[in-house]
């Protein structure tokens, strides 16, 4: 290596190591004619390929152009440098990992969307509307549907997986269920409460596959409009209109088919829903063992979850909303749950 004071071509190395990020390694020189020390570095040479575009020109791999590129996308979004160059670099990993001379500016697109929505939805959308060449707001509202059916797709999964991984209680639930039917009990009524975002819903579905059960919603007994005071909102579970649910579970231990009205908080409208005897009924949500009801479950389950996970789904599940949970629903809840009685319920953590 030539010494970049005297110009001679010999020195030694007196000292090794890596860099911080491990791509290269940094070596201290030392010249043997003038005795000055400097730095070299020592990187893996990659190997070169082309960018096929749209319109079948061919141009060289451009570290840079791609980084601008996500840099645009996540302008005036919490995401740091470091997470773009992180995704710049898995990106061309898996680029040199393919040994291919050529790749299209598609495929290299494709991988910047799988980055993106990783780190931010608003930036994949960014990025998304240029490479999809979204033409009207139809086709950018159906990406954003899209988005949304994943994220949910994707939260159930990991409520199912951790439903599964307390695979003592919900086996526990299910032999209280199978010893009460095989002892008559018709209908068997489960009741599960606990924390927003445990997994109440995933349970109860859970539950409603196995005995072929029918399940009732507590959410779907949200207070009306007309009925809300500031005195009752301000109780714990004020917002559910538990005379109503009452009356239904009432009407449920009759063994006889009934109708009942299910209310829709978005559209502010009753919806009428028909019950129809099963051997095994479901009521599940926030509040289910309060006001009385709890009297009326033959199997009670508390599900219940530790508060980082609780906030991480409600974040990802509720969005805007999540300020609201986190400021006026959770404590209510915490309220509730701090006076209930868990002697006689199956636990059920997630």
């Amino acid at each position: 290596m030539k010494c970049m004071y005297c110009g001679c071509e010999d020195s030694k190395v007196i000292d090794s190591r890596s860099t911080e990020d491990g791509k290269s390694i940094r070596r201290r020189r030392e010249c043997t004619n003038c005795g000055r020390r400097f730095t070299t570095f020592e990187t893996i040479e990659s190997v070169p390929f082309l960018v096929v575009k749209k319109d079948g020109t061919r141009q060289s791999y451009d570290r840079e152009k791609l980084k601008k590129g996500i840099i645009r996308a996540c302008e005036k979004r919490p995401i740091s440098m470091a997470q773009i160059d992180s995704a710049v670099d898995r990106i061309e990993k898996t680029l040199y990992n393919s040994l291919e001379q050529e790749v299209t500016s598609l495929k290299i697109g494709e991988l910047v969307m799988q980055e993106l929505k990783d780190i931010d939805e608003v930036a994949y959308i960014r990025f998304a509307a240029v490479y999809y060449e979204f033409q009207d707001c139809e086709a950018f509202f159906m990406e954003l549907v899209k988005i949304r059916n994943k994220k949910k797709t994707t939260a159930k999964k990991r409520r199912r997986k951790a439903m599964k991984s307390n695979f003592a209680a919900v086996e526990r639930a299910y032999a209280a269920i199978d010893k009460l039917i095989e002892q008559g009990k018709r209908p068997v009524i489960v009741g599960i409460d606990g924390r927003c975002g445990a997994g109440k819903t995933t349970l109860a579905s859970e539950i409603s596959q196995k005995y072929h059960a029918t399940t009732v919603h507590c959410d779907d007994f949200f207070l009306p409009d007309s009925l809300k005071t500031p005195s009752r909102l301000e109780a714990v579970g004020g917002n559910i209109h538990f005379e109503r649910l009452l009356q239904v579970l009432e009407n449920i231990c009759g063994c006889q088919p009934f109708f009942y009205e299910k209310y829709n908080c978005h559209t502010k409208q009753f919806v009428s829903e028909k019950y129809t005897p099963s051997n095994v009924v479901v009521v599940e949500g926030s509040y289910a063992f309060s006001n009385g009801m709890e009297r009326f479950y033959d199997v009670k389950i508390f599900v219940t979850t530790d508060k980082n996970t609780q906030q991480s789904r409600l974040k990802e599940r509720e969005g805007s909303n999540f300020s609201a949970y986190k400021t006026k629903w959770i404590p209510l809840e915490e309220r509730y749950i701090a006076n209930l009685p868990l002697q006689n319920c199956i636990i059920a953590e997630t």
